[in-house]
């Protein structure tokens, strides 16, 4: 086959583009960070990363969910822990008052003081966290605990509701991560009978204050000392169902990132160049283009003279 000037030509240009193109190539990967510029580079890798980034995206989703629930879990832990101080200095305070021989005045001093844990236990029970009342079930807007009557108040109503605030921690795995105030400010005394934290205070305010309505203050006192510590073993039994739910929590954010830190390892070498590499390749690539514009150049000078000859 007789070769012509237009097939050395057209091959001397062929083998230039090309060379250009993979020089641009590699050009565009150092620039970038990026092994590919466009999907029809290279498809299934292209798929690989979209899956990957999805799959990181929904990863970093539930990691940021878990300490959410977390943080939760913490501050109602906190306000737990300041509960059972209040309800602790309560009980020495019964325990204090229930001697008959005590002067009045410091019986009424003790009586104060209850009035005022009773204040202070009120705001524990609204505790907010990230703008959201923690012990109003699912009604997180709305303050949950107030006094029947702020000027002479008798008993605390609760305005919250029982729902569960549902989180979910990872694929289709959900975590209750609240205590409603009805759970933790109610329980069930040895009797099966179901008593109210705040009303034992209250009771037990008056009987200290020799208040007419009560009969007996004396075994008032008895009865509270016996329900305090009842609700203290109660709340240290909530702070344990809180604290097992932490610390799966704890042990649920590790693994969860060190799964995002693999697949993210992942992404990176689908799409992530090796600099090094790339660096090597570009050096290569322009000494390629450039032999073949050389090359180009000496097969490209007789065909010119020919043509003007």
């Amino acid at each position: 086959m007789r070769i012509t000037n237009r097939m050395l030509v057209d091959n001397v240009l062929r083998n230039l583009n090309r060379n250009l193109a993979q020089l641009q190539k590699t050009q565009y990967q150092q620039s970038s960070g990026k092994k590919v510029s466009r999907p029809s580079d290279d498809p299934i890798r292209v798929t690989q990363a979209l899956y990957m980034r999805s799959a990181l995206s929904e990863q970093q989703q539930h990691i940021k969910n878990m300490k959410d629930a977390k943080s939760w879990l913490d501050a109602t832990d906190t306000a737990l822990m300041n509960a059972g101080e209040i309800i602790h200095r309560a009980y020495e305070l019964a325990v204090g008052g229930a001697n008959d021989t005590l002067p009045e005045d410091a019986r009424r001093a003790i009586a104060d003081e209850i009035d005022q844990l009773i204040d202070h236990l009120v705001q524990v029970a609204n505790t907010s966290h990230t703008g959201r009342y923690i012990f109003a079930g699912s009604r997180t807007a709305d303050i949950p605990f107030e006094y029947d009557d702020p000027s002479n108040p008798t008993t605390v109503n609760y305005n919250g509701n029982s729902n569960n605030l549902d989180w979910e921690v990872s694929p289709g795995v959900t975590m209750t991560v609240n205590l409603t105030g009805e759970n933790v400010f109610n329980f069930v005394d040895k009797n099966g009978d179901l008593v109210n934290v705040f009303d034992i205070l209250f009771d037990l305010r008056d009987a200290l204050y020799h208040d007419p309505g009560i009969s007996e203050p004396s075994q008032v006192i008895q009865t509270s000392i016996t329900k305090l510590q009842e609700a203290l073993d109660h709340n240290l039994s909530q702070r344990s169902i809180v604290g097992a739910k932490s610390r799966r929590m704890e042990l649920a954010i590790a693994r969860a990132e060190e799964a995002e830190i693999n697949s993210t390892e992942i992404l990176s070498n689908l799409e992530d160049i090796d600099i090094a590499e790339v660096n090597m390749m570009l050096s290569m690539h322009s000494y390629v283009y450039q032999a073949a514009l050389m090359t180009g150049v000496k097969v490209l000078q007789p065909s010119l003279l020919d043509f003007l000859k």
